[in-house]
């Protein structure tokens, strides 16, 4: 019948679509940090191997590998739609470095360096995600922020020092 032969036709594109998300997943499993990227030979791993991470973007999640060593942090991101196949942030420049939520879980980290830029990223595990803060608060040096009172924040957007967005996300953290 017509109605058999339209169901059929579903179950195949749908066989069809998670035969392409396994083979993806497969792939991706497979997909190493590239250590040639690695900005200068002299640093040393903090971790054991790199991490599958998340990173956090408004409307978009982009899957990757995350590798801490002596001197910088690394995100490598699995797809080439990314504009840089490696992002690199030296641990020195590190001025903010924030815990966060994730999905009402404590996955995340933010960090800011001193030129403006930031990354938020997903860790699989709380536990994974406070070794990879420690660490990288140990090597960033004193001057890192870690937390600011809320007073400290009103003050900074009551005088213009901050955006409303800066001001609304720091109130976000405070209520973590």
């Amino acid at each position: 019948s017509a109605a058999s032969d339209v169901y059929k036709g579903q179950d195949m594109e749908y066989q069809q679509v998670i035969a392409t998300f396994m083979a993806e997943e497969e792939r991706v499993g497979k997909v190493a940090f590239d250590k040639t990227r690695i900005k200068d030979i002299n640093e040393k791993p903090l971790l054991s191997k790199e991490l599958r991470v998340k990173q956090i973007l408004p409307l978009v999640q982009i899957d990757g590998l995350f590798y801490l060593t002596d001197k910088r942090v690394y995100f490598q991101p699995h797809h080439s739609i990314c504009a840089k196949p490696l992002v690199s942030f030296k641990l020195k420049n590190i001025i903010g470095l924030y815990k966060r939520r994730y999905k009402l879980k404590a996955l995340g980290l933010e960090w800011k360096d001193k030129k403006g830029n930031s990354m938020y990223l997903s860790f699989v595990s709380q536990e994974l995600r406070d070794k990879v803060y420690n660490n990288i608060l140990e090597k960033a040096g004193k001057e890192c922020a870690t937390e600011m009172n809320v007073l400290e924040y009103m003050n900074q957007w009551v005088y213009g020092k901050i955006s409303n967005f800066d001001y609304l996300m720091s109130l976000n953290s405070a209520a973590y």
